[in-house]
């Protein structure tokens, strides 16, 4: 007889195919192995709770009136949010402000770097030109030594 109610329940579900995935994410995750300790923790302490509530005597209209005082708490945690978000809004803006003060700097700095790089080159092919015969042109290197006198003198 109990034989026949074991195949009785067999034919009604049919065995369940082996779920490899889930059952190696199940075994070698750690994020399901804490999501697990987390639950069986969190039944634990409600369980403690539970307990202790019993051991004081409180009643289910006790427990409704404590949840009437979070209510409370409810609209000072509200103005709390709304406080926070407003500086995490203000400080939002202040980093995006800083972040446009940085690439602001930066492309000043780049210009400057190609501003010098342009004059070093003239300098540089000013400086370099040569006579057919291989002697250095002066008067390129007299108006290079003139610009930098008056330079020096006007500041």
């Amino acid at each position: 007889m109990m034989t026949s109610k074991l195949k009785k329940t067999s034919e009604d579900e049919p065995k369940r195919k082996f779920d490899k995935k889930k059952w190696r994410e199940i075994k070698y995750s750690k994020a399901a192995r804490v999501k697990q300790w987390e639950e069986k923790r969190r039944k634990v302490m409600k369980h403690k709770l539970n307990k202790q509530l019993r051991k004081e005597g409180f009643t289910q209209k006790d427990l409704s009136q404590s949840s009437n005082q979070e209510k409370g708490r409810f609209k000072e945690n509200h103005k709390q949010k709304v406080t926070l978000q407003q500086t995490l809004a203000e400080k939002k803006k202040q980093r995006e402000q800083e972040e446009q003060d940085r690439l602001k700097r930066k492309k000043e700095q780049q210009e400057a770097l190609q501003q010098y790089k342009i004059k070093k080159l003239e300098r540089v092919k000013k400086l370099s030109r040569k006579t057919r015969k291989g002697q250095p042109l002066m008067n390129p290197r007299i108006e290079l030594l003139y610009k930098q006198l008056q330079s020096s003198i006007s500041t």
